[in-house]
């Protein structure tokens, strides 16, 4: 995204790459495996959530996951 330190909420898929730092190509074989949500129209183009996009990455990256350690009394935090 270059300069930009913001993203709009709905990204069409050019834009929705750049924010995930990935190629077009990548971008596109992460939303084919599953493993990033499908586009909904907006107008008349194909447009990616940026809600449902930073999920997935959190969901990929372990973020607000909490860890089975977590609710163990024996390695819980302490």
């Amino acid at each position: 995204m270059g300069s930009r330190t913001w993203a709009p909420r709905a990204m069409r898929r050019a834009t929705a790459a750049d924010y995930l730092e990935l190629s077009l190509a990548e971008f596109e074989r992460e939303v084919v495996a599953g493993r990033l949500p499908m586009p909904f129209k907006l107008g008349n183009h194909e447009h990616w959530s940026k809600d449902a996009l930073d999920e997935c990455v959190a969901k990929m990256s372990g973020d607000g996951v909490s860890s089975w350690r977590d609710r163990s009394p024996l390695y819980g935090a302490r």
